[in-house]
């Protein structure tokens, strides 16, 4: 994964409301968007 599509998702995640696009876009599991924001 990109520097760039990190930060993208780190952003979209400041509103739990856009998970799902996070999930469409990146066809990531709730585990790997864990690992991106480091909790």
């Amino acid at each position: 994964m990109s520097m760039f599509q990190k930060s993208v998702i780190n952003s979209i995640k400041q509103d739990e409301k856009f998970d799902y696009i996070v999930y469409k876009l990146y066809d990531l599991t709730p585990d790997e968007i864990k690992i991106v924001e480091g909790s």
